[in-house]
């Protein structure tokens, strides 16, 4: 969390809610007060981002896990007592482990069956391979960090690319430094009746956009629920996104509004072209302003505008009303015929933003929604900000910050006779 956002928190509101979240009868029970759950969804800001995650994972991650974690906590306090003895305590809430074994040779597949029939909360999930003898949490976190870059190939076409593909190191992946954006498509085209038993591949391609993110959603809840890692770094905008989807349909706008920060957020480059159309418009807007002109006068000064970078005129640029990089995405009906001109510059720059950020998304924002809510409710996302659920489901993997001796040294579980001091552990660190 920023600094910034520190200022904001309420230390005795943390401390309240915290203490509530200390007794394993309230929490098991379901019997925290409803300002506990009011609190984090409306005014996040004041309780810190740590409270607010014991809150997910005492309200939403169920009883089974919840009495398991006290269980496991009591049984650490235990230890540290000189009289302590585990002989007498009586194993509850013991999650359960599914194991399920998949083939390599095709591991979306696999996953998206897979997950189908087995993803579901009251379990934990163990990944295993056919034809390999390796079980448990290694192989498992293995699958969520495949199934992860999976989800990030060029040819499925599922988020925007900013670098077009050229015969390099890692070419198969988008690339995307600021973080995952989907890439926008027309949601009129998408079937209502698709089922997602069916097979990715016999479906049409917006059809099947839809069914990846659907998986994506229940892969993330899922990895989440069972404090998996995933390697899937989100951009912020796209929570954001979700967050709107997630609001009552009384508290949203009927127009979305944009500005240039979101926009350079998830496509700079294509905020820079926008920038450089913009000037058109200010240059259009300062010749209005003059008062002596006459209506023919005006529309000569209009018609002469030119970009003082290039002197290029709005007609050399040969725009139309289709989304840039995305040519089969009109902006409004029949938008591949309709020329930009100096006349309707501003409503394609705006129609260009609105379909980049809300419209071109609002069905890939639905099914990933929809996916989460396999596992546990969507709804609970609301009591983080985008910038803090990119942390906690997907972090960047080119920051140092993560690979520091000291996060290894608390990221390691030590198993088999080996400690933090052990020589080889010391030297892998």
């Amino acid at each position: 969390m920023a600094d910034s956002d520190r200022l904001f928190i309420n230390h005795k509101v943390t401390a309240k809610t915290a203490r509530q979240l200390e007794d394993p009868l309230i929490v098991v029970c379901s019997a925290l007060p409803s300002w506990c759950y009011r609190l984090a969804g409306f005014a996040p800001f004041l309780v810190s981002f740590e409270t607010r995650l014991a809150l997910l994972q005492a309200t939403c991650f169920g009883y089974s896990r919840n009495i398991n974690y006290w269980q496991n906590l009591a049984r650490r306090e235990r230890r540290g007592s000189s009289n302590a003895s585990d002989s007498t305590q009586i194993p509850l809430g013991r999650v359960q482990r599914q194991k399920v074994r998949i083939s390599r040779h095709r591991m979306l597949e696999s996953a998206l069956k897979m997950l189908e029939l087995y993803g579901t909360p009251k379990s934990i999930l163990e990944v295993e391979y056919y034809d390999e003898v390796g079980s448990g949490i290694g192989p498992t976190l293995e699958f969520y960090a495949t199934i992860s870059r999976c989800l990030q190939e060029r040819e499925l076409g599922l988020w925007r690319d900013e670098c077009s593909p050229v015969p390099e190191a890692h070419s198969e992946y988008v690339y995307a430094p600021h973080g995952l954006f989907p890439a926008p498509m027309d949601s009129t085209s998408v079937s209502d009746s698709t089922q997602s038993s069916e097979p990715a591949d016999a479906l049409p391609p917006n059809d099947r956009t839809v069914q990846l993110f659907k998986f994506a959603g229940h892969l993330i809840s899922k990895g989440l629920i069972d404090g998996r890692i995933l390697d899937i770094s989100l951009n912020t905008e796209f929570w954001a996104a979700v967050q709107r989807y997630l609001l009552p349909a009384s508290s949203i706008k009927t127009a979305t509004p944009w500005s240039w920060a979101q926009l350079e957020a998830v496509d700079a480059q294509l905020a820079k072209s926008l920038r450089y159309l913009y000037r058109f418009v200010e240059a259009k807007n300062e010749i209005y302003t003059r008062v002596e002109l006459s209506p023919a006068q005006l529309q000569n000064e209009i018609d002469a505008i030119r970009n003082p970078d290039d002197q290029a005129a709005i007609a050399d640029l040969a725009l139309d009303f289709t989304l840039p990089g995305y040519p089969s995405v009109e902006l409004r009906q029949g938008g591949a015929e309709i020329p930009v001109t100096m006349s309707n510059i501003h409503s394609y720059i705006d129609l260009v933003a609105e379909w980049t950020l809300h419209s071109g998304v609002r069905a890939q924002v639905a099914a990933f929604c929809q996916g989460f809510d396999r596992v546990f409710s969507s709804t609970c996302l609301l009591m983080f900000t985008p910038t803090e659920l990119c942390n906690l489901i997907g972090q960047t993997v080119a920051d140092d910050a993560y690979w520091s001796g000291s996060a290894l040294r608390d990221s390691i579980k030590m198993e088999n006779g080996f400690s933090l001091e052990s020589p080889e552990v010391c030297m892998f660190i």
